[in-house]
């Protein structure tokens, strides 16, 4: 009988240790399922970086390990007209800025635009730049830009230095000036370069809405 006592003493001891290693293992993975959703959290900014991609939908970072002292993201559509007038201002400052330490990308972000109709559009307009998707919207709204074409230049460190129009060729909706008489994308490229401030950080582009996504 007191062996079978100490049996049955032992028995629910190693019981009630099971029960509280159990508890304890139970609070560890709870603690560290928390530490991953803060670490999820907290890395969602720079996870968001990956909503461009090339047209072999792969994820591109263009600021990611960038030397350029200013990276020029240019929303435009296939279907723009008013961003496919500028075609040959857009070459044209790719090819005065593209070796000077300043990174050209175009950005379609019409997530219904296919890969083959893009490199298409590229060739169709005598554009030489990088082109990129943006089919969530990622850096439509971390840019704040809301028509085609549209300007978001950023510095390799994630600040955003200017957004807005490449000109004032477009003075409102129907109204085209036969000349720009200011060229804000290059004034801004120009004072980035000289270590001089941007006169006008913010300006207000004409072009073709960006719709919401549904």
């Amino acid at each position: 009988m007191r062996s079978a006592g100490c049996w049955n003493r032992l028995t629910v001891g190693l019981g009630l240790m099971f029960a509280l290693l159990c508890s304890a293992g139970c609070q560890s993975a709870s603690a560290h399922g928390e530490t991953v959703v803060r670490a999820g959290e907290s890395a969602g900014p720079k996870a968001a970086l990956t909503g461009l991609l090339d047209l072999r939908n792969r994820p591109v970072d263009p600021l990611r390990a960038s030397s350029a002292k200013a990276i020029v993201l240019i929303f435009v559509r296939t279907d723009c007209p008013i961003s496919n007038r500028y075609a040959p201002e857009i070459e044209r400052l790719y090819q005065k800025y593209a070796t000077r330490r300043v990174a050209f990308w175009l950005v379609y972000p019409d997530p219904d635009t296919l890969p083959e109709e893009i490199a298409s559009h590229i060739r169709a307009y005598g554009l030489s730049l990088g082109a990129l998707r943006d089919p969530q919207h990622v850096w439509v709204k971390r840019a704040g830009v809301r028509v085609t074409p549209e300007v978001a230049v950023w510095s390799a460190d994630g600040r955003e230095l200017y957004r807005g129009r490449l000109d004032n060729r477009y003075s409102d909706y129907g109204k085209e000036r036969p000349a720009p008489t200011r060229r804000d994308l290059d004034d801004a490229l120009a004072a980035i370069l000289n270590g001089k401030p941007i006169a006008s950080a913010v300006t207000i582009a004409i072009g073709c809405y960006i719709p919401e996504l549904p």
